[in-house]
């Protein structure tokens, strides 16, 4: 059960970062 949250919490952090990343890019392009 530890590895599973472990495993899970860097993924959502890095979609974040990637959604962020991405709307940041699309900002600088406009």
């Amino acid at each position: 059960m530890h590895s599973h949250n472990f495993y899970v919490l860097p993924i959502s952090k890095c979609r974040r970062n990637l959604t962020t990343n991405s709307t940041t890019v699309k900002s600088n392009h406009l």
